[in-house]
């Protein structure tokens, strides 16, 4: 249900639904992936074990795929046919995203889900499910199945949508920039923090933003970085995770930092803040500047 996840649910290779598929109303496209068959081993997320639920067997072909990551090589070992699941079905769905990216890297999330669900095979299953006799394999009047959601994914058809959805700058929009350069050193262990105002007196509607932040500190792990806006929202855009780095240089978009999203739709005059807390002792630091850009 989340606005940035891609629920995938798997099919045979001649498009039944595969025995152990998860299935329901958020299902957003469906992969090809094995069946596990009866009683059958296979390997999943580098796991080996069994489904003893599954009852019946599904004609079609299973999936085939590297297996050793830490050298190339040619020999059997290096492969296996084992792998299946919604683990293998949402590894493709994966790499046809790849693919998207890789002609259009501008693309949101729900951009990259909506040209999967556009461009997917319409495939069909009237069949009973044999493992709980349901039937879910065909569409409703928004072109949904429980089973497939959209269908199956089609990689060419997607890449070429992709590459259509080129986005064309707005001439009529206005784009307001606000920086402060003036470096503040960040108080140590110190839970109220450190804030750097940047007064934006331009009122738009905000459609899109981008936070560029500089900072040095001898222990970045030490950091939490807030972005607050004018109407007191609190947006994390970096919890204690950096270690022992000790520059930050980063642009934070609703791409990067999907946070970020709250603040779309929101004026954008009055006080932006970066607020910065060191919450360990010792290490020193200071932000050297950051940037809005809305």
């Amino acid at each position: 249900v989340h606005p940035d996840v891609i629920t995938v649910s798997a099919s045979t290779s001649l498009n039944r639904k595969a025995a152990y598929s998860n299935w329901g109303e958020n299902i957003s496209i469906c992969s090809p992936s094995n069946n596990a068959p009866p009683g059958m081993w296979f390997e999943e997320a580098g796991f080996v074990f069994t489904q003893p639920a599954i009852i019946n067997d599904l004609p079609g072909r299973g999936m085939f795929a590297t297996k050793q990551l830490e050298e190339a090589g040619y020999s059997p070992g290096d492969f296996t046919s084992n792998f299946g699941g919604t683990s293998s079905a949402t590894s493709i769905v994966a790499g046809v995203v790849g693919l998207i990216l890789s002609i259009n890297p501008d693309l949101t999330t729900s951009q990259i889900r909506t040209i999967l669900e556009q461009t997917a095979d319409k495939i069909v299953d009237t069949n009973p499910d044999s493992q709980l006799g349901m039937c879910g394999g065909t569409y409703d009047e928004n072109g949904h199945s429980l089973w497939f959601g959209h269908g199956k994914v089609n990689a060419g058809r997607a890449v070429k949508l992709a590459s259509q959805m080129r986005i064309v700058p707005n001439s009529m929009s206005k784009h307001i920039v606000g920086m402060n350069n003036h470096p503040i050193k960040i108080p140590d262990y110190d839970p109220q923090g450190i804030t750097s105002v940047i007064k934006i007196s331009e009122s738009i509607l905000v459609k899109d933003i981008r936070v560029t932040i500089d900072i040095y500190h001898q222990f970045l792990g030490d950091l939490e970085i807030y972005l607050i806006t004018p109407n007191n929202q609190r947006v994390l855009l970096q919890n204690r995770t950096l270690g022992c780095r000790t520059n930050f240089k980063t642009v934070c978009t609703p791409i990067s930092h999907p946070k970020l999203k709250q603040v779309l739709e929101l004026q954008s005059q009055g006080d932006w803040s970066l607020w910065v807390i060191d919450f360990s002792p010792q290490d020193m630091g200071t932000i050297n500047g950051w940037q809005l850009s809305l």
